[in-house]
């Protein structure tokens, strides 16, 4: 391992200070013990390491971009740097902020190797003295010090001691998920889907995933919480017309051909409404990027634009869909790729503490299936494992006549798998709504597929409304 970055190369080091400028935990815990000349044969990017050093060192915070430029600003007046270096500075910086193209699991397995390896070297400086004195012990646990530069321990917690703690958590643990809306899904999912989580919707091409994702977001947005929804299929303006003919009660088809001040009003007031009953709706955000032309990385960089350039912390972002990502990583088989970047989303979820809803197609021999289940995920049953949650969209015959489809509970961590939710579906206004349990058997929805021993039947609830 080199002593410093000398010997790696300029995109090397471009990255390593691209990842360091833009993830939060490796900010807090990795940069304070990197050495001041990490960068010292770069100039540019040694005086932007430096000052953003300092601020760490100091705040035991990450700089947001916009404070980093303060401080670097300083710096040039400090350094009496003419025009032609601050636009030389500032150029570098605003490029090494916004690249994105990094491979962040690669960069940081390297760089804390570094940073351990300038650990190691320094206890190997004071070895001969603790030698000398004896202290084996301490050079021992020295050393184990070093090489774990980086990581990070989790909390020691005893069963016993931890009690009160654990049941007063537990008590508020609701308030951490993030409702869908539909409150039979959301009563087997003990209220919503957890921050930290990833959650996927499958069925097949035309059965409604991104209708419903789109249900997901507006929900949540309308109970307080702070969505992304990014979208690789449809357009942004598509996705927000679904939103307002929801909540306006006008067809997708008529709002280009509706009186304009009727849908402002009617948009107005719902939203009016909500604020004089207290409950402000979260900000949402929708943002399009063309099938296969961003990646996970990608997806991050967003995140943390919001939280950076806006001050949004995201409660939920919406992916629409998981199969239209561009993989990361090398792979021989395209199944590979896909488990590991499945494992990548999710660690993005737990990163930043929000929820995560995404999508995927089934399989060909999953579409005439009665229920479709976690075997039928096209391309690869790989994706399946990291899932906290999968929920599959069926629909046999008759229940198409009877315009209903199922949700169906293939895998969670959540609560119990194998339940389901009757839903009835406006597409033509972008509502769907939950079947209470009478009004499923009047469309004879329990008959077909039959229901298994001990299966808890649909409850009453629709979108928008508090589960009981």
């Amino acid at each position: 391992m080199p002593k410093n970055l000398e010997t790696f190369t300029p995109e090397f080091k471009r990255d390593c200070l691209a990842f360091l400028l833009q993830d939060q935990i490796a900010a807090k815990s990795v940069v304070p013990h990197l050495p001041m000349d990490l960068f010292e044969y770069d100039p540019e990017y040694n005086l932007i390491f430096v000052a953003f050093k300092e601020f760490v060192d100091k705040y035991n915070a990450r700089p947001n971009r916009h404070e980093l430029r303060f401080i670097l600003q300083d710096a040039c007046a400090d350094n009496k740097f003419d025009e032609d270096k601050q636009k030389v500075l500032f150029r570098a910086f605003d490029n090494i902020w916004e690249w994105d193209q990094f491979t962040a699991a690669y960069v940081k397995e390297k760089l804390y190797d570094h940073v351990a390896a300038h650990h190691i070297y320094g206890v190997l400086r004071d070895a001969d003295d603790l030698i000398d004195e004896g202290d084996y012990d301490e050079l021992i646990q020295r050393l184990a010090a070093a090489r774990n530069t980086g990581s990070e321990d989790p909390e020691i917690i005893e069963y016993w001691s931890d009690m009160h703690h654990r049941v007063d958590r537990r008590a508020n643990e609701k308030i951490r998920r993030v409702p869908t809306g539909m409150v039979p899904l959301d009563n087997f999912i003990s209220g919503g889907l957890p921050r930290g989580t990833l959650g996927m919707l499958m069925g097949g091409s035309g059965y409604g995933k991104s209708a419903l994702l789109g249900q997901f977001a507006l929900q949540a947005s309308l109970a307080g919480y702070n969505i992304a929804y990014l979208t690789l299929e449809l357009d942004a303006d598509e996705v927000m017309k679904r939103n307002d003919s929801s909540n306006t009660g006008i067809p997708v088809t008529e709002l280009p051909i509706a009186n304009v001040k009727r849908v402002k009003r009617k948009l107005f007031d719902m939203y009016k409404g909500l604020v004089d009953q207290g409950k402000r709706p979260g900000k949402y955000f929708v943002q399009y990027y063309p099938t296969k032309t961003i990646n996970i990385a990608q997806v991050e960089n967003y995140v943390k634009r919001l939280r950076d350039e806006k001050g949004i912390t995201l409660d939920l972002l919406v992916v629409d869909y998981f199969d239209l990502l561009k993989m990361m990583g090398t792979y021989t088989k395209k199944y590979e790729a896909l488990e590991e970047n499945c494992e990548i989303l999710r660690g993005l979820a737990g990163t930043y503490d929000m929820g995560i809803w995404t999508a995927s197609q089934v399989n060909r021999p999953g579409i005439g299936k009665e229920t479709v289940d976690m075997d039928d995920i096209a391309s690869g049953f790989g994706k399946v494992f990291p899932l906290d949650l999968l929920l599959t969209i069926s629909q046999t015959k008759s229940e198409k006549e009877a315009k209903a489809f199922r949700l169906h509970i293939a895998k969670s961590r959540l609560g119990p798998a194998n339940e389901v939710v009757f839903v009835e579906p406006d597409f033509t206004r972008m509502r769907f709504k939950a079947l209470t349990a009478d009004e499923a058997k009047r469309k004879k929805l329990y008959a077909q597929p039959k229901q298994g021993k001990g299966t808890a039947q649909p409850q009453l609830g629709t979108f928008g409304k508090q589960a009981p």
